[in-house]
C-alpha cells in the first residue's frame, strides 16, 4: 500500500528512507548528501566501489542490512537527467525485496519514498507519483511517499 505525505523525509517514522543517488560514486547532493554524513563507512564504501566496479546501474538498488536506508540508483551521472524507465525498474525492485523480506504482518515494515528521479533529476513528479501507485499501492508492505 502507498500513502502520500507532505514533510521532510529525513524526519520520517518509517523504518527504511530510499535515497536517490548516481552511479558515479559521490553523493553530493540533496538526500544522498545527507544520508552520507551519517552513512556507517561501511555503507559508504559499499557504495563507491558499487559504483567503481560497475555493479551498481540506473534503476538499481543497494540495501544494507546495518542501516534504515536503501539507495537507488535514479541516475547514472549526477549531471545527467534521470529516466523514468530506471525509476520503473526500482519501483520493481523495491516490490520484489519487500517480498522477499516479508515486510509484513508480524515482520512489518515501512519505507519512506521521496520524489524518486524529480529535483536534480528533472523528472515530472505527476509521472512519478503515477508509478509509484502503480508499482506499490497492491503491496502489503506500507510505502510512504513524501511529496
Amino acid at each position: 500500500m502507498i500513502t502520500f505525505r507532505r514533510g521532510n523525509i529525513m524526519n520520517t517514522d518509517a523504518d527504511y528512507v530510499v535515497v536517490p543517488v548516481n552511479c558515479v560514486g559521490k553523493p553530493g547532493r540533496g538526500l544522498a548528501k545527507q544520508w552520507s554524513e551519517q552513512a556507517p563507512d561501511i555503507s559508504l564504501r559499499t557504495y563507491i566501489n558499487a559504483c567503481n566496479n560497475g555493479s551498481l546501474q540506473p534503476g538499481g538498488i543497494l540495501f544494507f542490512e546495518e542501516s534504515s536506508f536503501i539507495l537507488a540508483a535514479t541516475k547514472n551521472h549526477w549531471l545527467y537527467a534521470s529516466e523514468y524507465v530506471w525509476i520503473d525498474e526500482i519501483l520493481i525492485r523495491l516490490n520484489a525485496l519487500s517480498i522477499q523480506r516479508k515486510w509484513w504482518r508480524e515482520n512489518e515494515k515501512s519505507v519512506a519514498l521521496p520524489k524518486l528521479g524529480c529535483g536534480l533529476g528533472r523528472l515530472d513528479w505527476r509521472i512519478v507519483r503515477e508509478m509509484m501507485i502503480e508499482h506499490l499501492e497492491q503491496l502489503p508492505t506500507l510505502f510512504i511517499a513524501y511529496e
